[in-house]
C-alpha cells in the first residue's frame, strides 16, 4: 500500500504504514497474500516461497528473511486490528 500511495497521492500527503514504499529504496514489500522485491514476486502462503521473476536476471531471495518479514508484518497488522494502538501486556496474560 505505501508504494501505491506514493504513486497516486498528492505531494505532501501524510499516511501511516507498516512498510515503506518501493519508490523510496525499500527492497521488499508484503501484503496479506503476496510479497515483492525488485526482481521477483510470489504468494506469501507457499512453503517454500516460490519466486516468479519480474524481469531480467532473478536474484534468489533469502527464504528465511522474507518469511520472517511476512510474519512480522502480519503479526503487527493483526495486533493493530484487534487491539488498536494500545500496547498493553495484560492482554497477553494467560497466553503462551
Amino acid at each position: 500500500m505505501p508504494t501505491i500511495l506514493e504513486l497516486i497521492a498528492p505531494q505532501g500527503f501524510e499516511y501511516m504504514s507498516l512498510g515503506t514504499s518501493l519508490t523510496t529504496g525499500s527492497r521488499q514489500g508484503v501484503n496479506y497474500g503476496f510479497w515483492i522485491t525488485r526482481h521477483a514476486i510470489g504468494k506469501a502462503d507457499t512453503v517454500p516461497l516460490v519466486e516468479e521473476p519480474i524481469e531480467g536476471d532473478m536474484q534468489p531471495i533469502d527464504q528465511q528473511a522474507m518469511q520472517d518479514y511476512i510474519n512480522a508484518i502480519r503479526s503487527v497488522s493483526w495486533w493493530r486490528a484487534k487491539y488498536g494502538a494500545t500496547l498493553d501486556e495484560t492482554k497477553l496474560e494467560g497466553r503462551e
